[in-house]
């Protein structure tokens, strides 16, 4: 599997296709300069 994270600007979240419509998300937030995990 050659799967590609992609970066969802509009949703704040990465995004990682894994089968058909799904995929996995990792959202975040930007506080400084610097990209914050939110979980």
């Amino acid at each position: 599997m050659d799967a590609q994270v992609v970066e969802n600007v509009q949703q704040h979240r990465f995004e990682l296709p894994i089968a058909g419509d799904m995929f996995a998300a990792a959202y975040y937030r930007l506080e400084g300069g610097k990209v914050a995990l939110i979980h």
